[in-house]
């Protein structure tokens, strides 16, 4: 639910030191749960590609101003 809401707050200054909080906590569950290994690991694929692309959008964005 962490990571649901930091992708909601991205926009927001806050968002970004959430996100990362929420994929630290993810990876950090797997010491309780194997299954958590995946699951922190998807995330943390969805939080890259969510950085990767936002950052080709501004540049994008950038260029076109």
């Amino acid at each position: 639910m962490l990571a649901v809401v930091a992708a909601g707050l991205l926009r927001k200054a806050v968002g970004w030191p959430l996100g990362w909080l929420a994929q630290a906590v993810g990876v950090g569950l797997g010491l309780a749960t194997d299954m958590m290994w995946w699951v922190g690991g998807i995330f943390a694929a969805l939080w890259v590609l969510i950085f990767a692309l936002g950052r080709a959008l501004d540049q994008r964005s950038d260029t076109a101003a």
